[in-house]
């Protein structure tokens, strides 16, 4: 089970930290975004302003 938690600095910044679960038994892969754009698999190419990591496993 993941948890997460956003923050709001003096400055009026917002931050969102957040565990991941990953499993140990799968084959997992983790990915990190650090682009301008993103195409998901089952959607058109959208603009992203942070990077993300995250992860899953090809079934």
């Amino acid at each position: 089970m993941c948890t997460s938690l956003t923050l709001s600095s003096l400055d009026q910044h917002q931050f969102l930290a957040r565990t991941m679960d990953v499993p140990v038994a799968e084959d997992w892969h983790v990915i990190l975004m650090n682009q301008l754009t993103w195409q998901p698999a089952l959607a058109t190419e959208r603009s992203i302003s942070f990077p993300f990591i995250g992860g899953g496993a090809v079934k």
